[in-house]
């Protein structure tokens, strides 16, 4: 497994306004992972808000929405495996309502051996 560390997500400049929400999406790729997943920190999400994890090529293998409710007093959270090597990250806002918002992208753990 190959761990990649340190993408910040707390600054709301770094996202785009698209059909009246706040968006911000980051491709991830790790050339030999047969999946990948993330441990984030710092973790807080308002509501109407949500993350969605998808494969890039296909968008078809879909992880998410987590939302609010995945807001825990660790502000830890590990997200499912994607079985693919090439992904989208996307946070999308509600921009009435993103205040407060805070997410850290810990680490990328990427796996580089089938699953059975």
């Amino acid at each position: 497994a190959l761990n990649k560390k340190g993408e910040k997500v707390s600054c709301l400049e770094d996202f785009e306004e698209v059909n009246g929400s706040l968006v911000w999406r980051k491709r991830f790729i790790s050339s030999e992972a047969k999946s990948i997943s993330f441990i984030l920190n710092n973790l807080r999400i308002p509501e109407n808000g949500s993350v969605h994890i998808y494969d890039s090529e296909k968008e078809q293998e879909l992880i998410g929405a987590y939302t609010s409710r995945n807001n825990n007093p660790s502000k830890l959270l590990g997200t499912e495996l994607i079985k693919s090597d090439d992904i989208i990250f996307e946070i999308n806002l509600d921009p009435l309502n993103s205040k407060g918002f805070s997410l850290n992208i810990e680490t990328l753990v990427s796996l580089t051996a089938r699953l059975r």
